[in-house]
């Protein structure tokens, strides 16, 4: 079932991938934008896994247990130069592994992995020019969003990975009991059965194997 809900939202999402997204609207209409990348990264450690994520509704993809920071996702709007206001609304889904039955999950049961899943509100952290999204997890369900042209393993990257006060920025977010209601998933639907058929993308493919580790 998490992978079919997985292939649905990739394929409902995707279909709007060059849109500004909502809550970046509080660009001026005229503010040149760009298009980057979606990353995730998780600070969490070898046993847990962000299983995927959203970025204003729109899949962004997964991070996992070694870390993540490498699979990168089309698109999101950026505006050229960084302004006070700028928002996103971040919905991610943690994995954890710690009890794993691995004769099962081999079998592909996966009932002994637990989720939660968590929303949060998050300041886009003041950048010099439009680059790919780094969105960074942390554990208590805290979260932060950076746009760099630094990879995350890289001196220049904003949030480095030994730094133990990266959480004070960061943005908790409030636990959910699935990633989206019913009437989200209802007009997502709907919003993407105005759009052109949409044939499964790489982006869709890709998301059955979200829960690699």
């Amino acid at each position: 079932m998490r992978n079919e809900f997985v292939r649905m939202m990739s394929s409902w999402t995707f279909a709007a991938v060059t849109s500004l997204s909502t809550s970046l609207c509080v660009a001026a209409e005229d503010e040149d934008l760009l298009a980057v990348g979606m990353i995730g990264v998780q600070h969490i450690g070898d046993q847990f896994n962000i299983s995927e994520f959203y970025v204003d509704g729109q899949w962004a993809g997964s991070a996992g247990r070694e870390g993540g920071g490498g699979g990168n996702v089309c698109c999101v709007m950026l505006p050229m130069k960084w302004h006070p206001g700028l928002i996103v609304e971040i919905r991610w889904s943690i994995a954890d592994w710690s009890n794993e039955k691995k004769v099962e999950t081999k079998a592909g049961n996966y009932q002994s992995i637990v989720w939660k899943n968590y929303k949060a509100v998050v300041p886009i952290e003041k950048y010099e020019s439009a680059e790919d999204l780094y969105v960074h997890f942390f554990a208590g369900g805290k979260v932060r969003a950076v746009s760099s042209i630094f990879g995350s393993e890289g001196n220049g990257h904003p949030i480095q990975r030994e730094d133990t006060k990266a959480t004070v920025r960061a943005i908790t977010g409030h636990l959910l009991d699935s990633l989206f209601s019913a009437a989200e998933l209802a007009e997502m639907k709907r919003k993407n059965s105005e759009e052109a058929p949409w044939k499964e993308s790489g982006n869709e493919r890709n998301s059955r194997f979200h829960r690699a580790r």
